[in-house]
């Protein structure tokens, strides 16, 4: 029975990273469902074991205690955070990562359960892989049932819908397909089946190196060259290489350069990154700001001056940089993380999170290192190759938020906890019986996981919803898009976004409703596109957009004032926001307040330069001047005279 019992924890745990990985990496709450799922019945079936009468061990790792403390650092922080809703799906994914973590780390501590995750991994990273190749052959268009930017559509991406998501997933494979084709050592097997088993590795191998390439991610290659480095050394430092390893070290190089040499697409990704000088011969970077990165680095250092220890709670990142990004043309879009997982953590976090992020690191570098010197060679191997794995992500950290993504942070949980759950010695990180604190870990674990689904299950419905509710809007069926939205909000109260949408259909409905018959039914829709507005601004107030819409409705009912106090708004939530100030604009010229409208058209081409922004000021300035002998006779124009 036991056998069974255990078989079923190991497939639950494969099933766990397999649903976390293959849809969209588990990007939203709907598509992460069914990997949360799966790891609240593991979760629930570990927690059964342990209060079972069977005994229990852990290894005295120096892991567990920072990851104890960062996860209960986290949920702290919950509770102060000024964006719920942002915050609550971060904690889901940390809460998720650290349950994964306790799992591998005091149960799934056997040489076959590390060889399993292994293999799991490696034919994910095959699977991922070669759907990026076909992807870059046909410029697919979807993933799975899920449209793909255009953007993307050359560059492999598996899977993921951002290649540089899918490039950070094979990083972490890339260390144990390296580690277990090189330096992996013979099992019992007969000599075909290690030779068929060691093609394989090498096969999966040379897949993950042709994945990251063909990602496009220039941070995916410099992580995964690191990665390369790192595993020389290390792998080097235990004894010296034969000829065999050699060879075969030289001879993925050379499959791997001919791909890259022969690939245009690998040539102008990396010739596009340069431009020449004037300077005869010399290069020099061609886009400065990195695709916005550096602006949004910058932004986040000037959050942290300003909340250093604790930072500004966590998912706040998109909303506080809101008023700290300058404006540059190079970074006009919104962006949701910082591209820089080490500032984004202190920008939310502070440098507590930072502080006890950095010792998660160096517990999980110190057991790592150790475990690489144990003479088992299944130890080693799976040592060598976690090192180098997560040596590749950290690399890789630094340009992009591949760790905001779960099935990252599920497969790095993974890998930290079985490290954590090997025995290095009995002098040195040893396996001791857990006594009597199985009883209330496992009650712990339990409670948490039955909290967590209970509250996750409404947050996965109502964002399914409203993604649904604003699919129909975008297909001009309104009732039924409206339908969605009230039942998001019905289902998630704290989820800012469905009230917004349920506003957005009250404001085309009022903007279509033009003509003085139509006027009582137009008050009556920008009424109730208010009262929805101002439901979402409740909950998250620093929404830009959601303030330029409420004002627009505000002067479609004659209230001049709530208008301009939303439109202030607006800009105070987000300085460099040009459509307010090209919406307020709009405002005032229909006011007739030309010269204040002027202002406003020049702030918005200054942020971006429009055609709609330069006409209107080219409209302003081509009026005729009134004759100051005449009294003016501007007025604010009724609601039916507004120009939509």
């Amino acid at each position: 029975m036991s056998k069974v019992y255990a078989g079923a924890m190991m497939t639950i745990m494969a099933l766990c990273v397999f649903m976390a990985v293959i849809p969209l990496g588990a990007v939203a709450p709907d598509v992460a469902f069914p990997a949360y799922g799966l790891i609240g019945l593991l979760a629930f079936l570990w927690a059964g074991r342990m209060l079972s009468s069977s005994p229990a061990t852990w290894v005295s790792s120096p892991l567990h205690l920072p990851v104890a403390c960062f996860t209960i650092y986290a949920f702290a922080r919950y509770f102060l955070a000024p964006y719920e809703y942002d915050a609550r799906l971060e904690l889901f994914q940390i809460g998720a990562s650290a349950v994964v973590y306790v799992c591998c780390a005091l149960y799934f501590n056997k040489p076959g359960h590390r060889r399993l995750f292994v293999v799991v991994l490696l034919l994910l990273a095959l699977v991922q892989a070669g759907f990026g190749v076909w992807q870059v052959a046909t410029k697919a268009e979807t993933v799975l049932l899920w449209d793909r930017p255009s953007l993307y559509q050359a560059r492999a991406g598996g899977t993921f819908i951002y290649p540089n998501h899918m490039a950070a997933f094979l990083e972490m494979v890339l260390g144990w397909a390296m580690a277990y084709a090189v330096a992996g050592r013979r099992p019992n097997l007969t000599t075909e089946r290690w030779v068929l088993l060691r093609i394989a590795t090498i096969y999966a191998l040379l897949m993950t190196i042709v994945g990251i390439l063909l990602s496009w991610s220039r941070g995916g290659w410099v992580a995964a060259l690191i990665g390369g480095v790192a595993f020389v050394a290390f792998s080097h430092l235990r004894k010296p290489w034969r000829w065999g390893t050699v060879g075969l070290v030289l001879l993925v190089l050379v499959a791997v350069g001919g791909i890259a040499v022969s690939s245009n697409v690998i040539s102008n990704r990396l010739l596009n990154t340069f431009e020449s000088t004037p300077e005869k011969g010399s290069l020099a970077v061609g886009d400065k700001s990195l695709g916005g990165r550096t602006i949004m680095w910058e932004g986040s250092l000037r959050i942290l001056r300003d909340y250093p220890l604790l930072g500004t709670g966590p998912g706040s990142w998109q909303w506080v940089f809101q008023r700290y990004k300058k404006a540059d043309y190079a970074l006009l879009t919104r962006p949701d993380y910082a591209h820089n997982e080490y500032l984004n953590l202190a920008a939310d976090y502070g440098l507590v999170g930072v502080g006890l992020m950095l010792w998660v690191m160096v517990a999980f570098f110190r057991h790592a290192w150790v475990l690489r010197g144990s003479p088992d060679p299944e130890k080693y191997t799976f040592a060598l190759g976690a090192l180098v794995g997560v040596i590749a992500l950290l690399v890789h950290c630094a340009f992009d938020f591949v760790l905001h993504i779960p099935a990252n942070s599920i497969v790095l949980a993974a890998m930290l906890g079985l490290t954590a759950g090997a025995e290095v010695s009995p002098q040195r990180f040893a396996s001791r019986r857990l006594g009597w604190a199985r009883r209330p870990l496992a009650f712990a674990v339990g409670v948490l996981c039955a909290g967590g689904l209970w509250f996750f299950i409404p947050t996965a419905v109502a964002y399914r919803q409203n993604d649904l509710g604003g699919a129909y809007r975008q297909d001009l069926e309104y009732d039924t898009a409206l339908g969605y939205f009230m039942d998001a909000e019905a289902s998630d109260p704290r989820f800012h976004e469905p009230p917004a949408g349920i506003g957005d259909v009250y404001r085309t409905m009022a903007n279509w409703r033009l003509g003085p018959e139509k006027l009582p039914e137009r008050l009556r829709y920008a009424t109730n596109a208010i009262a929805a507005y101002d439901r979402s601004l409740r909950l998250n107030p620093d929404q830009s957009l959601v303030w330029v819409e409420r004002a627009k409705m505000a002067a479609i009912t004659g209230d001049g004032p709530e208008a301009e106090r939303s439109f202030r708004r607006a800009i105070e939530v987000y300085p460099s926001n040009s459509f307010a100030y090209f919406a307020y604009g709009c405002f005032l010229r229909d006011r007739g307040e030309l010269t204040r409208a002027r202002e406003m058209f020049e702030k918005s081409n200054q942020y971006n330069s429009t055609p709609s922004a330069a006409l209107n000021t080219w409209d302003i300035d081509t009026r005729p001047k009134p004759d100051p002998a005449v009294p003016s006779t501007n007025s604010p124009p009724s609601p039916v005279q507004e120009k939509p």
